[in-house]
């Protein structure tokens, strides 16, 4: 809030500013653009904003809607896609019977290949950065609070780049983080009394991070998305599965791009 409230006018992040450019990412991301198909054409864009958080495809109409049902996180990667992918990578190195070291090791490659190829988008810097915290404090057996992760991340960046304070998307997705760190579990014992869990889950987990944001969002935009907790249960079920069919087309893009452009079309 200090440096929020101090920082000069037009202060931006020098992350951003000084992010590299890598050709081969950004040849990998035009080749998944490219031969990504889908049903419709907003289809195809969800499918790419949901795999690498590109949101530029996306029509006009369709930005206007995610933007009035409280969606448009869904095109910025976030904290959710770095755990799918994590998670999957995870699972898959124990099935392959990979030691324990060779699992978090691969995990972590992973992630900054996924973060390289996403860019300094400001919920992947906070995710990675606390997903970071988290790893190292179970790969040293010790485990970690997620709540401390999240403080520990927050301050890590802002030491290095204060102009994270005046970045909008860095205070959504941190404010995200601490509404469902806080308040998810709570809620979601309360309403189990009331309807099944898995609903009761969905709703929690978006009403709680929708709860810890408004403060944000009403300073982008000066009204409540009345729709918002309904919408965003309806399309949890689908978030993960077209995440990680989207990264896998991107892995298939320059290899097998038929099976890219096929499995891209699945997904959407």
């Amino acid at each position: 809030m200090i440096l929020w409230v101090t920082a000069l006018p037009g202060s931006v992040s020098q992350i951003k500013l000084s992010y590299p450019r890598i050709e081969f990412i950004e040849g990998l991301r035009a080749v998944f653009l490219f031969r990504a198909q889908g049903v419709t054409p907003d289809a195809t864009a969800l499918v790419g904003g949901l795999a690498i958080g590109e949101r530029e495809l996306l029509s006009l109409e369709m930005a206007q809607n995610m933007k009035t049902l409280s969606l448009t996180h869904l095109v910025a990667v976030s904290g959710a896609n770095l755990a799918i992918i994590m998670g999957v990578v995870y699972l898959l190195t124990a099935a392959l019977g990979l030691a324990r070291n060779t699992r978090f090791v691969t995990a972590f490659l992973v992630m900054f290949a996924y973060v390289l190829v996403v860019g300094p988008e400001s919920s992947v810097l906070r995710a990675a950065t606390m997903a970071s915290f988290v790893a190292i404090g179970l790969w040293l057996g010790r485990g970690t609070k997620p709540i401390i992760s999240l403080a520990w991340a927050v301050i890590f960046l802002l030491a290095i780049d204060p102009g994270l304070a005046t970045d909008f998307g860095f205070a959504l997705s941190a404010l995200a983080t601490v509404g469902l760190l806080t308040m998810a579990v709570p809620i979601y014992n309360w309403l189990c009394r009331f309807m099944p869990k898995l609903i009761a889950l969905g709703i929690a987990a978006s009403f709680s991070a929708q709860l810890a944001t408004t403060p944000v969002l009403l300073m982008l935009q000066p009204s409540i998305p009345v729709y918002s907790v309904l919408a965003n249960l309806i399309v949890e079920p689908v978030v993960a599965p077209v995440t990680v069919l989207g990264i896998l087309a991107l892995i298939l893009a320059y290899p097998l791009p038929f099976l890219s452009s096929a499995v891209s079309y699945l997904a959407s």
